[in-house]
């Protein structure tokens, strides 16, 4: 009985020290300079993780040529997943800030304060971009996605937000994350060595 309890203790530390690092990792790390949201890291839309930044402007001043090369996602489906990745896990209040209740915190939109619409382009028509867009009400309402939404070009306005979206990096684990994992191996080595010497 000691020998399967100490077994059942190994392994689930084991368990716990690979997945501590994994469960860390899940939540978006938010881009915050002197107050306003610049961006994040390692927002997951369908199961990849992607960084995103915030910028006011028009197309093109944002993403220099405003043409579908410059822009990440190329389908609506995936921009509209992606803008509402944006309102489940970035536009939250939390000790960083209160970006759910305050859409002026929003780089690109501080100067309004009732709405902010942000953009995630993926195609143009002519001078019109389209995308999805993740719109954030201030005041604590629920924030909302809308299918498409169209912006023209070379049109900048004090409400609109371009999502400039790229792969996140894979990351290391951190030394922390190694040495549990080091000990949680030598835990089961050593289990594993008074099991047979029993």
């Amino acid at each position: 009985m000691r020998i399967i309890n100490s077994h059942l203790f190994s392994h689930t530390f084991a368990s716990i020290a690979i997945c501590a690092p994994l469960a860390a990792g899940a939540m978006p790390l938010l881009q915050v300079k002197d107050g306003i949201l610049k961006g994040a890291k390692n927002v997951v839309v369908n199961a990849q993780n992607y960084d995103v930044t915030f910028n006011g402007g028009s197309c093109t001043e944002v993403f220099g040529v405003c043409a579908l090369s410059s822009f990440y996602f190329r389908d609506f489906d995936t921009a509209q997943a992606a803008s509402q990745a944006l309102i489940d896990q970035v536009f939250v209040d939390s000790a960083a800030g209160v970006f759910e209740r305050d859409s002026s915190l929003t780089n690109g939109c501080q100067a309004y304060t009732s709405y902010c619409y942000v953009l995630t382009p993926v195609a143009i028509d002519g001078s019109v971009v389209i995308g999805g867009m993740a719109t954030n009400y201030s005041g604590g309402a629920r924030s909302e996605t809308a299918r498409m939404f169209y912006r023209y070009t070379n049109e900048a306005s004090v409400n609109l937000s371009y999502a400039r979206w790229t792969v996140a990096p894979a990351e290391l684990p951190e030394p922390g994350s190694v040495a549990l994992l080091a000990i949680a191996f030598a835990g089961m080595r050593f289990s594993r060595r008074r099991h047979f010497s029993n």
